[in-house]
This record gives C-alpha cells, sequence and structure tokens, in this order.
C-alpha cells in the first residue's frame, strides 16, 4: 500500500486548515468549528477511481462554547484531469451534478422520508458538506466508514443480504424522488439526459465500449464452447451505443431516469450468476414492495396503482440494453483493487487499454458470471 500511495503525488495543497474549516462551518447551524489539527491522504488504491480522487481528512475540531476536541472524518472528492472519460466527465457536468444531488436533493429526500419512517429512517447517502469548482472541481462529504458502514469484500460479488439491501435502498430513494419531484417539478429539468446525446459523446462512449467488449471477448474466446459469444461480444458496440442512447431519449421514460434501469444495472454490475439464478425473480419482487410501501406511506397510491410489478418487469426488458452494457463492466467492478494500475492505465492511455483490461477481466467470478449471462442475453437478441 506504502509503495502505491509513494507513486502519486501528495494530496493537493489546497485541502488545508482553512479549506476544512470553510466546509465544516457550511452547514448554517450558527455553531462556528475551529481546526485545531488534521490530516489528509488518499482514501484508496491508485487507479481505483477512474475519474475522480479521493482524499481521507480526519480534523481534530473545537466548537463555541465548548471544551471538547472531537474528531470529524471527511471524504474530499475532486476530479481526475487526466484520462479520456474527462471529456465525458466536463461535457456531462458530472461533478455539478453529484454536487447538486448531494448539498440540495439528498436532503429534501431525506426529509421526506424521515418523516414517514420516523424512527426506522436511515439515510440513503452521504451527507455533503461543501461542493465548488476552484482550484478543482471537488465534493466534501461525511466520511460513512466511521458511521459504521463497510465495504463489500473487494474481487467479490454481492451476496443476497447486500443486493437485498441495496435494492430497498434503491425503492426508498425511488419513491421518496418522486414525491420530491412532485413538489419541486424544476428538478425534471435541471437534468435531460437527452441534450447530453451529441455526436462527440457518443464517440467517447463508443471508444469505452469497444475497450470494455474486447475485454470480455478476450475473456471467454479461452472458455471451451464460448467462442462463438466471444466473437459476438466484439460486435455489439454499436448496438449498445445506440441502444443506450435510445433509451435516454425515449419519451416514454422519465426525463429524471426510470427505476428500472437502476434495477436492471444494479443486479447486472453486482449480483452473481448463481444469485441471479436463485434469486433474481424475488429480489425484484423485494424491490418493487419496498417501492409500493414506501409511495403509499407518503400518499402518493395514484402513483402506486400506476406502477405494478408487472410493469417494472416490463420495463426492465426494455432496458436490458443497459443491463448487457452493466455485465460487460464486470471485470472492472471485481479487478479495480486487485489491479488497479492496469485499470487507471487502461482509460488513459488507448494503446496499453487492452493488455491493462485483460489481467482485470482474468478474475474467475467474472469469466463465470460472463459465461453465465452471454447465452441469457444471446436469447433476447442483444448478442
Amino acid at each position: 500500500m506504502s509503495d502505491i500511495r509513494e507513486s502519486r503525488p501528495p494530496p493537493p495543497s489546497w485541502i488545508n486548515r482553512e479549506f476544512v474549516e470553510t466546509a465544516l462551518n457550511n452547514d448554517g447551524n450558527g455553531e462556528k468549528v475551529t481546526v485545531e489539527s488534521f490530516t489528509v491522504g488518499y482514501a484508496n488504491k491508485e487507479g481505483v477511481g477512474f475519474m475522480s480522487h479521493m482524499f481521507r481528512v480526519v480534523a481534530a475540531i473545537r466548537q463555541e462554547d465548548s471544551g471538547n476536541h472531537p474528531k470529524v472524518h471527511l471524504i474530499v472528492k475532486c476530479r481526475d484531469q487526466q484520462g479520456q472519460l474527462q471529456e465525458l466527465v466536463e461535457e456531462n457536468n458530472v461533478f455539478e451534478m453529484e454536487a447538486l444531488l448531494l448539498s440540495e436533493v439528498m436532503p429534501l429526500v431525506h426529509g421526506t422520508l424521515r418523516a414517514v419512517e420516523w424512527a426506522a429512517f436511515g439515510p440513503v447517502a452521504a451527507r455533503c458538506y461543501w461542493s465548488g469548482g476552484r482550484p478543482s472541481q471537488f465534493l466534501v462529504m461525511e466520511d460513512l466508514s466511521e458511521a459504521g458502514f463497510t465495504l463489500a469484500k473487494a474481487g467479490h460479488q454481492l451476496d443476497y443480504h447486500h443486493c437485498l439491501a441495496a435494492l430497498r435502498a434503491y425503492a426508498r430513494l425511488h419513491a421518496a424522488s418522486a414525491k420530491v419531484l412532485e413538489d419541486l417539478p424544476h428538478y425534471k429539468v435541471v437534468y435531460d439526459p437527452s441534450k447530453s446525446a451529441d455526436e462527440r459523446q457518443m464517440q467517447l462512449i463508443k471508444q469505452m465500449c469497444d475497450k470494455v467488449f474486447s475485454a470480455v471477448a478476450n475473456a471467454l474466446k479461452h472458455c471451451p464452447e464460448y467462442d462463438r459469444n466471444a466473437e459476438k461480444f466484439t460486435r455489439i458496440s454499436d448496438k449498445v451505443v445506440e441502444g443506450t442512447n435510445r433509451f435516454r431519449t425515449s419519451k416514454d421514460f422519465s426525463k429524471v431516469h426510470s427505476p428500472a434501469a437502476d434495477v436492471q444495472c444494479f443486479l447486472n454490475a453486482n449480483a452473481s450468476g448463481q444469485l441471479q439464478r436463485q434469486h433474481f425473480d424475488s429480489l425484484v419482487v423485494e424491490y418493487h414492495g419496498t417501492l409500493q410501501r414506501t409511495l403509499r406511506a407518503l400518499a402518493m397510491h395514484q402513483q402506486a396503482d400506476a406502477y405494478p410489478l408487472r410493469q417494472l418487469r416490463a420495463d426492465m426488458d426494455r432496458a436490458a440494453v443497459l443491463g448487457l452494457f452493466n455485465c460487460a463492466l464486470r471485470g472492472l467492478h471485481l479487478g479495480t483493487e486487485s489491479h488497479s494500475d492496469q485499470v487507471g492505465q487502461a482509460f488513459k492511455k488507448s494503446d496499453e487499454s487492452s493488455a491493462a483490461l485483460a489481467a482485470t477481466y482474468s478474475n474467475p467470478e467474472c469469466v463465470s458470471y460472463l459465461k453465465y449471462i452471454a447465452p441469457i442475453y444471446e436469447s433476447k437478441g442483444l448478442l
């Protein structure tokens, strides 16, 4: 770990005492916080973040009228300025949208859920203290690890209980978001995905798809009886880009997003083949049940009635192209920790991407999942 960290430059100098104090005093409660001391270091391994750098800050603070010096744990996320994905980040205003969601929308979502869940309430996102664009785009968030949250084991797919917890959180988020959008409809047009699908961005997405699907094909071609599937993966980038773009611009879907798309993407990116065989349907049912209960608790009975389980399943079928794309990303999800250097290079140096991603997609769990899912998407006509 130390060798990896030493290969990178030190954390930016602008993450200093004044910066941390400004973030902590940005909540508007009127209580002044003074930072007595602080430390800052990288929060993850090199290459783990494709579009950003993450830093962990631990600050000893002094509050007005208090002699205590509690410690506050923060995560500072700032944009990576290098790599082929950065053009997409900039043109899609990724950081600006994330800042808007975390600093404005999520507090509204949490307030909406808290009003009906009472003691059972739990947040669905980290608290955002501050965001800005100078000297670099940044977000300052709470460090959830200090609140008892832990990450799933790196290099492994999520088990049933992790998937169930995530889908229930998605359902609560979707229901509360529907209420927020009903009360504050201007958020519906703050981000319209159909406006961001210009030719240049589609070209960049196509380049990324070429790399990812090539890595998938390379992993499958070494598996007996899967040569035919491997060959098909090398030819589907255009279809996936076109289908994804069509899905984004379809007027049949919300301009904000479709809940079915989130469920499809999550399960295809994280649930193992065995888990999908045994529990895919029951997980979808659990998601839908939580969605319905939360909508009705929010007195959104008409919206709940308009979205029965059969409609969710139909929407998920229509979002299958997003599932295919996310299952192809499985190697990145599983291999980022163990092959962080290679992953980092894959999206920064195009001439080294093939070799880098080949190592990443060698994870046995990834190969096993690709073997399971390839015939399914072939039967759907997507391969």
